[in-house]
C-alpha cells in the first residue's frame, strides 16, 4: 500500500531492480540448467510482479523477461525504460506469464 506514496522514479528503480534480479537468475538458469534448484525464485518473481503492476498502473511500458535477462546477465541496457504508454495502449504484464 505504501507504493502510492513513492515517486515514479522510486517505483521505476524498484521495478528495474526486481526485474534485473529475476533476469539474472533466469540467465543463470539458462546457462546452468538448474531451474528447480534456484532458491527463493518464487519470492523474487513475486517481487518483480508487484513492482511491474505498480509501474504499469502509473502508465509506463513494461519490460519483457528476455530483456531483463539480458540486462541482469550481461548488462545490456533496458529498452524503453521510463517510457509512458501511448493513449489507448494496453498495459502488458510479463511477470504473471512466467509462473
Amino acid at each position: 500500500m505504501f507504493e502510492r506514496f513513492l515517486s515514479d522514479k522510486q517505483v521505476q528503480a524498484r521495478y528495474v531492480a526486481a526485474g534485473t534480479t529475476v533476469g539474472g537468475v533466469i540467465s543463470d538458469v539458462i546457462l546452468h540448467w538448474f531451474a528447480n534448484d534456484t532458491p527463493d525464485f518464487d519470492r523474487l518473481r513475486s517481487r518483480w510482479a508487484k513492482w511491474e503492476r505498480e509501474y504499469a498502473r502509473r502508465g509506463y511500458r513494461t519490460i519483457s523477461l528476455e530483456h531483463f535477462a539480458m540486462h541482469g546477465g550481461y548488462g545490456v541496457p533496458l529498452p524503453s525504460i521510463g517510457t509512458k504508454r501511448a493513449e489507448g495502449e494496453k498495459k502488458l504484464l510479463y511477470a504473471p506469464a512466467h509462473r
